[in-house]
């Protein structure tokens, strides 16, 4: 579901919850909708740098090359 913020546009209430400005609320996209024409609330960015990396399972042709010359 997607994540939105509130802005200071906002009243005491989004999508009938009651919220405060900048906080972080969950809305359906239909929800959500009205809500963004408004401009009482905004999609929230993610902060990806602190988000795990998946491994590689499998070597890159240049790690295979690199592998294959050491043997």
């Amino acid at each position: 579901m997607p994540r939105y913020t509130v802005t200071e546009l906002a009243g005491p209430k989004v999508a009938g919850r009651r919220v405060e400005h900048g906080a972080t609320i969950d809305l359906s996209e239909n929800a959500a909708r009205a809500e963004l024409l408004a401009g009482v609330i905004v999609p929230t960015v993610e902060d990806t740098s602190t988000a795990p990396v998946a491994e590689a399972t499998e070597a890159t042709p240049t790690e295979k090359k690199q592998t294959s010359k050491k043997g």
